[in-house]
């Protein structure tokens, strides 16, 4: 079954943000003028992974980016972007159309409040656990 283009843009939220009109192979961009991005780094990961078990260092990964998903999903102007490894990256202020969260100042400062919000939840989640 071929998946339309549309059906690829939207987050497993449900939230469209932005790629739109996107034909398989090629994808349109749009502009988004107040975003900010966070990314995520575990300090000391690749060491700590040589000294437990593959299978550990996944359930790890697993049960972290879990969470860090669900922290995602909680906040309707923040989007996952990518993990890579044992990083994780979120957007913060794309907008579903043209002026729907408007510019300016106070929009900046609630996009990087809502990044800067998820960080922290994202630090007291992941005290949580242990490899």
């Amino acid at each position: 079954r071929k998946q339309s283009g549309q059906d690829l843009t939207v987050s497993k939220s449900g939230r469209d943000f932005g790629l739109r009109n996107m034909s398989l192979g090629r994808s349109v961009a749009q502009m988004h003028h107040e975003v900010t991005i966070l990314f995520t780094d575990i300090v000391g990961f690749t060491s700590m992974s040589q000294t437990v078990a593959p299978q550990q260092v996944m359930e790890f990964l697993h049960d972290l980016f879990v969470r860090f998903d669900d922290l995602v999903d909680m906040d309707p102007s923040l989007w996952k972007v990518e993990t890579i490894g044992d990083a994780f990256m979120i957007a913060s202020g794309l907008k579903h159309t043209e002026g729907e969260l408007g510019g300016g100042l106070q929009n900046r400062k609630s996009t990087a409040r809502a990044a800067v919000l998820f960080g922290k939840s994202a630090l007291a989640a992941a005290r949580t656990l242990t490899m």
